[in-house]
C-alpha cells in the first residue's frame, strides 16, 4: 500500500455505522419542508375558505350596532310609515277616501232692482225676483232695500240670521207674478196693490251636506193686498204692510 502524507490537512471525523440512516432521514425531512412551502406558494388565498367570525352575545358587544328592526306580522303595518330597514314588502294598497258632494248656493249675482217709478207691474216683479234671490242667498240686511224698517215684514231679517248662523238656504223656483192691479192711491207716496202670486214647485231648505231642513209644497195661486210707500218720487218703493187674502178661488164673488 503506498502511504499518502497527511500533514498539513484536516483529519475528516469517523463516521460510525449508523450514520447513514441519519442522514437519509434529514434529508426526508428536508425536502419534505421545502415540498409543504412549494404548496402554500401555489395556493390561491381568495379560495381558500374562511371561517365565519362568531357573533359576538355577550355584553361587551359594540353598543353602535343597532338590533334588527323586527318585522311586524302581516295586516298590522302602518301604511303611514316607511318598512323597516331589514324588511321588504310590496306597498299595501289603500283605498282612496269617498267623496263628498258639498252644496252651497248658486254664485248668480242679486237681480237688478227697478223700485223706481210708476210702473207698478215692473216695480212688483223686481220686488218679488229680489226677495226670492235674499232667501235663496241669506244675506239679512239685503232685505232693507225693498221693506220699509216699520213694516212687520222686516221681522224677516232675524229669520235670515237664523239661515246664515246654520248654513241654511232655501232652493226653489222663483215666484210667479200673474197680475198687479192698483186698488188705492190716494197719496203720492203711498199705493195699495192687489197681486196674484203663485209658486208652482217645492221649495226646501237645506244645508252645505244637502239635508233638507223643510219643505214647502207648491201653491196655486193666491192673492195679497199690500200697502207700498216711498220718500219721494224719485226714491223706490217698499213693502210697509202686507194681507194674505188667500187662494184665487175664495176671492169668487168678493
Amino acid at each position: 500500500m503506498v502511504a499518502v502524507a497527511t500533514e498539513g490537512l484536516p483529519v475528516p471525523q469517523t463516521l460510525g455505522p449508523s450514520s447513514a440512516p441519519r442522514r437519509a432521514l434529514l434529508c426526508g425531512l428536508i425536502a419534505l419542508a421545502v415540498a409543504c412551502t412549494d404548496a402554500g406558494a401555489d395556493e390561491d388565498p381568495v379560495a381558500a375558505p374562511v371561517s365565519p367570525s362568531p357573533v359576538e352575545t355577550s355584553a361587551s358587544a359594540s353598543p353602535s350596532a343597532p338590533p334588527p328592526s323586527p318585522v311586524p306580522p302581516p295586516g298590522t303595518e302602518d301604511p303611514s310609515l316607511p318598512p323597516p330597514a331589514t324588511a321588504s314588502r310590496s306597498p299595501t294598497p289603500t283605498a282612496s277616501p269617498t267623496s263628498t258632494e258639498t252644496f252651497a248656493p248658486t254664485d248668480d249675482p242679486p237681480p237688478e232692482l227697478m223700485l223706481i217709478g210708476e210702473d207698478f207691474d215692473a216695480v212688483i216683479r223686481s220686488y218679488h225676483a229680489y226677495r226670492d234671490w235674499v232667501f235663496m242667498h241669506p244675506d239679512p240686511d239685503r232685505l232693507d232695500a225693498i221693506m220699509h224698517p216699520e213694516c212687520e215684514c222686516i221681522i224677516q231679517k232675524d229669520l235670515l240670521a237664523h239661515y246664515v248662523d246654520q248654513g241654511q238656504w232655501w232652493v226653489a223656483e222663483p215666484t210667479v207674478v200673474h197680475s198687479v192691479e192698483v186698488v188705492d192711491d190716494f197719496a203720492p207716496n203711498v199705493v195699495i196693490l192687489r197681486i196674484t202670486l203663485e209658486h208652482t214647485d217645492t221649495q226646501q231648505l237645506i244645508d252645505s251636506e244637502g239635508t233638507v231642513h223643510e219643505v214647502l209644497e207648491p201653491r196655486p195661486p193666491w192673492v195679497e193686498e199690500n200697502v207700498y210707500v216711498r220718500d219721494d218720487e224719485t226714491s223706490p218703493w217698499r213693502l210697509r204692510s202686507f194681507l194674505d187674502l188667500g187662494s184665487v178661488e175664495d176671492q169668487v164673488g168678493d
